[in-house]
């Protein structure tokens, strides 16, 4: 549609973003999830005024509540709430968030004062207490580093950046997450616009090949690895931000990580596809995939095994191992102890097992794998 409203100024989704701190990607994300709906110049550039803003501010107070964005869209499904609500929603939210949520509440506080002045807010407010929003989550430490990392020469700029650029995205996933966008996503992206189900062969060829991915670029062994390391603490101090904020990544999708993500959700990681679109519909893929279901079928009968109490040493337990070396063969999962280590971390639990249950589950087959090449060297 053509933007053919006369509210005053309007941003293009540049001076949006540069305005607000949100990124152009999080703009394009709202709008695909029917979150805000620009309109369009005649030149087709999207704009952005006060009802786009007072939207997006009311997406970022939804999101500070803990909300996803699906939960986001069904809250707002029928109407948006007042902007007075939701401004003074904003002043609780930034009170208890005590120091350094002081400027947004001001922010706030002063637009909600204007409203019941019955004057509008202007673009400048509205950007204004969107910014609020985005900055109350930084680190200090995060901006003080970048601000002596700023001081340094160029050289040593250059040089910091890259002996450090591991700890934050190792290269490893860098390398897997281009493997995943070159040869997965856009047959993919195809295949869901095409209405194919996610049983059908074609789309099943391209689970056995991100399993291939997953396992030549040794993504199971790194995650397990990257995820339960212990950072040192014997360098520089302006190194100590980055462990930490390596460890901030950490808590925060680690307790995601097992959790299916589905057409309507926002988890996201590369252990499915780096396409956010696209994550839902190959996760149903995967789900109906036959090493799925048969690796669900092996969790489910070691649920039984440890429901029954069955020794550790018995014959049945260790059967496990064997049978799960066989599967790991068959569909080319890599080293069984690895993937066991990372399943008890990362993979989703069948619907009929709760998270602690598969933790558990997995932690008792890896154990068993390590038993029986253990009393295989032993052996020998």
């Amino acid at each position: 549609m053509v933007d053919q409203e006369k509210d005053g100024e309007r941003l293009t989704a540049a001076e949006c973003a540069a305005r607000t701190g949100l990124t152009i990607r999080a703009l394009r994300v709202y709008e695909r999830y029917g979150l805000i709906a620009p309109s369009r110049a005649a030149s087709g550039w999207r704009h952005y005024g006060r009802r786009e803003l007072t939207r997006l501010n009311t997406v970022c107070v939804l999101k500070t509540a803990g909300l996803t964005l699906a939960q986001i869209r069904a809250t707002l499904r029928h109407e948006d709430p007042p902007l007075q609500a939701i401004l003074q929603a904003q002043i609780e939210n930034w009170k208890t968030k005590k120091e350094e949520a002081e400027r947004g509440r001001r922010i706030a506080e002063s637009a909600l004062q204007r409203l019941h002045a019955e004057r509008a807010l202007c673009v400048d407010e509205l950007c204004e207490l969107i910014r609020s929003h985005e900055m109350s989550d930084q680190n200090p430490a995060i901006h003080d580093l970048l601000q002596r990392i700023r001081g340094m020469p160029a050289q040593d700029r250059r040089a910091w950046a890259e002996r450090h650029n591991e700890e934050v995205s190792p290269k490893w996933s860098r390398d897997f997450q281009e493997a995943v966008r070159t040869l997965i996503d856009p047959e993919l992206e195809a295949l869901m616009d095409a209405g194919v189900p996610p049983c059908a062969p074609e789309v099943q060829k391209l689970v056995v090949l991100h399993l291939d991915l997953m396992t030549r670029y040794r993504i199971r062994e790194a995650t397990v690895e990257w995820l339960t390391r212990e950072d040192s603490h014997d360098e520089p101090r302006i190194n100590d931000v980055v462990p930490q904020f390596r460890q901030k990544i950490v808590r925060r999708i680690l307790p995601r990580l097992k959790q299916r993500p589905t057409e309507s959700s926002d988890v996201i990681s590369n252990q499915w596809t780096s396409n956010p679109f696209l994550v839902g519909y190959f996760s149903e893929a995967e789900l109906r995939s036959v090493q799925c279901m048969e690796v669900d079928a092996m969790v489910r009968e070691v649920r039984q095994t440890l429901a029954g109490r069955i020794q550790s040493a018995s014959r049945e337990a260790g059967a496990v191992a064997e049978r799960f070396g066989k599967i790991c063969s068959e569909y080319a999962l890599g080293d069984p102890l690895k993937y066991a280590q990372w399943a008890a971390l990362a993979r989703p639990p069948p619907s009929d097992v709760t998270e602690a249950e598969d933790k558990a589950i997995w932690e008792f087959i890896a154990e068993r794998i390590v038993d029986a090449r253990t009393s295989g060297v032993r052996s020998a």
